[in-house]
């Protein structure tokens, strides 16, 4: 299969076509990490998510779809911020939890700051010693001549950023709301529960219509008559 990246792009793929140049011929070859026809590692050590992030552009929520909708591990469950919303509303804790676990590294971060700033302080007040002891000496031989200390030079503050309450989707956090759908749909299919709950939430799937977008009314310039 020799496809090249301006036919995938022809096809559709955009910037995704060097990724399947790069797959496909990975696939094709017997050392491919992963089996080109059941998708799933050749590495028995490793999951079947696992394997398909060795493939060129997949990453961990793309490889999770891939094991949920072909290779059948309905225990997979693909998170990206929509996800991680309907397991907050269940879960509120997880907030809490990423709140805290920030709050740590933010304290970290500080006690760092300030170990570096008293560690350069120090450097600094033994380079003034020196050459106040300098200047004493010169002083003792040449008392006629006035020596003046330079003046320390003030170290830049460090500013930590606390930032907005906006959260990533890092690999704490992927495993906090993986687990909240394990926990929320035990027996092995918390991935197809997660599907269903998604697709509830499209436009298209509103009952209610809360979520639909209503037409505007366009009205024709030439007659007195509104159509939709």
């Amino acid at each position: 299969m020799n496809i090249s990246d301006e036919q995938w792009r022809e096809m559709g793929f955009g910037y995704r076509a060097k990724f399947f140049t790069a797959t496909t011929k990975l696939l094709t070859q017997d050392d491919s990490p992963v089996d080109p026809v059941t998708l799933k590692p050749r590495d028995n050590k490793k999951s079947v998510a696992e394997g398909l992030q060795c493939l060129n552009g997949v990453g961990r929520k793309v490889a999770d779809c891939i094991a949920l909708f072909a290779v059948d591990e309905a225990d997979t469950v693909p998170v990206d911020t929509h996800v991680f919303q309907m397991a907050v509303r269940w879960r509120p804790e997880i907030m809490t939890e990423i709140a805290q676990e920030k709050a740590k590294r933010e304290l970290a971060a500080e006690e760092r700051r300030k170990k570096k700033e008293e560690k350069r302080n120090a450097n600094k007040e033994s380079k003034s010693e020196k050459k106040e002891m300098a200047v004493e000496e010169v002083q003792s031989e040449q008392s006629d001549e006035k020596a003046t200390p330079k003046k320390k030079k003030k170290g830049a503050d460090t500013k930590i950023d606390g930032g907005k309450d906006k959260v990533t989707i890092t690999e704490k956090v992927y495993k906090k709301v993986l687990s909240a759908f394990l926990d929320a749909f035990p027996g092995g299919y918390a991935g197809w529960a997660h599907s269903v709950l998604f697709v509830a939430e499209l436009p298209s799937f509103d009952e209610k219509g809360k979520n639909k977008k209503k037409r505007k009314k366009v009205e024709d310039p030439k007659s007195d008559i509104k159509t939709e």
